[in-house]
């Protein structure tokens, strides 16, 4: 048996990364980086659409991200992983559902931070989308899609 197996040592497989070469070249990472931000902007508008949405209709704040995140997630994870990483394995989604958890925490702590600054919910979380489209790009590369 091979030391591989995972039926030999006890130890789980872990998956191959998607369908990229090992090692990729700062270029090449630069570009997957402005895929993802143009595909990211396209999720963006439609997961902000939802949140304004939600918002204009009532709901509070905490809710409207919450609901526009899910959304955004369901929306998002054929997007990113089909036009960036080249694959959106279904074993993958509860990563990627993982990582929007991630993202819903942060983005409620920064628009809390914001609107104590700036009375404008609208304002502050589409100042806060910036550097989590950032943050989402790290963690979807490393923990979702296994790139290093």
């Amino acid at each position: 048996m091979s030391s591989t197996n995972s039926e030999s040592t006890g130890s789980p497989l872990r998956e191959p990364p998607v369908s990229l070469p090992r090692r990729e070249t700062a270029a090449a990472t630069f570009v997957q980086l402005l895929r993802f931000l143009v595909v990211g902007g396209l999720n963006t508008v439609f997961g902000y659409s939802l949140f304004a949405a939600f918002t204009y209709f009532g709901m509070p704040y905490p809710a409207a991200i919450g609901l526009a995140t899910v959304g955004g997630v369901l929306f998002n994870f054929q997007s990113i992983g089909r036009l960036v990483f080249n694959g959106a394995p279904r074993s993958r989604f509860w990563r990627f559902v993982g990582v929007y958890i991630v993202i819903y925490l942060l983005n409620l702590g920064g628009v809390r931070l914001l609107l104590s600054l700036w009375p404008n919910v609208y304002i502050a979380n589409a100042i806060t989308l910036v550097p989590l489209s950032v943050i989402a790009f790290i963690l979807n590369r490393r923990f979702v899609f296994n790139l290093p």
